[in-house]
């Protein structure tokens, strides 16, 4: 499988949180599908620690 990442935005609501926007197409063999993804970060003990993934199916 190959995936990558596209179109991706990134928003910081505050200096220790983030929001990560991206569309991710998937080549299985033959076939091609897409994923958007959201990631919800947040910094924690100086680490960026990722909190919450939602992944709709396109």
């Amino acid at each position: 499988m190959q995936a990558r990442c596209i179109n991706r935005i990134i928003r910081m609501p505050s200096a220790t949180s983030a929001v990560v926007f991206y569309e991710k197409p998937m080549v299985l063999g033959e076939r091609t599908l897409a994923a958007f993804v959201l990631e919800v970060w947040r910094q924690v003990n100086g680490k960026w620690v990722l909190i919450r993934e939602t992944v709709e199916h396109l």
